[in-house]
């Protein structure tokens, strides 16, 4: 995982990983959000892809464009052109529909190439294919060895989806790219599918995944990211996390908001928390002493900067500007 570095140096605390960006703050999925993430201090941008009509790859979640839109359609029924028409922040609110601050303000749909474009080349990313197509793999693979071949570090990638074929491809079309360049191992790892998860959580509450995974080895997946529940079933317990880790898997927990719970979910020892709220996880890791205190976290408003302050310079104030796409 991220091969246990950062940007270079080594990691042994929880990571920050920012849902769609920083979807309860800015318009989820776009260059917007994901900046604004940086800003605060998130280690690891989480978001979607899914294939347009004519086979262009984009930035989206849902299947149906109009909870964030405000329109009707599908994204797979939609050509780029189309998509990229339309408002990605029309339905946004940061106020329960009081007001809608980024509306017409020309925020648009981004394409994976140009989500990986204005990004810094080493911004950890978890990218999950939200359809059930070897096809879209292909896709996001031939983004990911652009991304490569512009200087992306490997290992610093995750590529999840609750389907298990589109991450079994894109481990095959890694696998080959690893031959190519005469890697070690593979450039980018994967997270369990939801089959593979179920499986993991019913033998681990049985005290049976150590049986079972030294019969039959874990060699498709190095993460397993779940929830903390799953009805009356706790997720959340040392007996799944430590399951996990006697077989070198990371565990990253989703969706973590609250300040409180955040805390309660650092004090695991787990990899990731995985939270629509990476403003509240920052502090939280600060309080406890695993993100540094030297930044003080922006209030992000509508308009195109945040600030960071730096607390041992009080005089000095940085801006950084957050473009529209």
């Amino acid at each position: 995982m991220y091969a246990s570095t950062l940007n270079g140096a080594a990691i042994n605390r929880t990571l920050v990983m920012a849902h769609r960006g920083s979807r309860y703050l800015m318009p989820e999925n776009t260059i917007l959000a994901f900046k604004t993430a940086l800003d605060i201090g998130t280690d690891v941008l989480e978001t979607d892809v899914r294939a347009t009509k004519d086979g262009h790859l984009v930035v989206f979640h849902d299947k149906q464009i109009v909870r964030t839109t405000g329109l009707p359609g599908e994204v797979e029924t939609l050509t780029l052109a189309q998509l990229q028409e339309i408002d990605a922040a029309a339905m946004f609110s940061p106020d329960n529909g009081t007001t809608r601050p980024f509306r017409n303000k020309g925020i648009r749909v981004p394409l994976a190439r140009e989500m990986f474009d204005a990004l810094p080349p080493a911004t950890p990313l978890n990218i999950e294919i939200k359809e059930d197509d070897r096809n879209v793999s292909q896709l996001l693979w031939s983004e990911i060895e652009r991304a490569f071949d512009n200087g992306r570090p490997h290992r610093s990638i995750v590529v999840s989806s609750r389907f298990c074929a589109p991450t079994s491809h894109i481990r095959e079309l890694a696998a080959q790219y690893a031959s190519k360049h005469q890697l070690t191992e593979l450039p980018i790892t994967t997270s369990a599918c939801e089959k593979d998860v179920v499986r993991f959580l019913l033998l681990a509450q049985f005290f049976l995944a150590k049986i079972w995974y030294s019969w039959f080895p874990i060699n498709n997946y190095e993460v397993f990211q779940i929830p903390t529940a799953s009805g009356p079933m706790a997720l959340d317990t040392p007996r799944v996390i430590d399951a996990a880790h006697y077989f070198g898997k990371h565990v990253h927990y989703w969706v973590i908001n609250s300040p409180g719970e955040i805390d309660r979910i650092a004090s695991l020892g787990i990899e990731g928390i995985i939270t629509d709220r990476p403003d509240n996880a920052v502090r939280v890791l600060q309080q406890r002493g695993i993100k540094p205190r030297s930044w003080v976290i922006p209030k992000p408003l509508p308009g195109n900067h945040t600030v960071l302050q730096s607390n041992t310079k009080k005089k000095t104030t940085r801006v950084v500007k957050v473009k529209r796409n």
